[in-house]
């Protein structure tokens, strides 16, 4: 299964602190072909993200490995879709 996850940034003052970590597991999820693509939104803060999971507990399992997802900075919302 195929998922757009929207990110909201919470508190992205205090990203800083985490911003290493999160480039690590970022490369790792994809590594694993679980994030496919990430977007930063231009306009005000926030990523679309691509992720592939077999469903979408798993696919919040995942990004909850993310360091700004795991410390409430990064908030996703999920929506499954297909590939056409």
């Amino acid at each position: 299964m195929y998922f757009i996850a929207v990110g909201t940034d919470v508190r992205p003052e205090e990203f800083g602190p985490f911003m290493a970590e999160e480039a690590a597991v970022l490369a790792e999820l994809r590594a694993e072909g679980t994030v496919k693509s990430v977007f930063k939104r231009v306009a005000g803060g926030g990523v679309y993200t691509i992720v592939e999971a077999a469903t979408p507990d798993e696919a919040r399992r995942q990004l909850g490995r993310l360091p700004l997802v795991r410390e409430g900075m990064l908030a996703f919302a999920l929506t499954e879709v297909v590939e056409l």
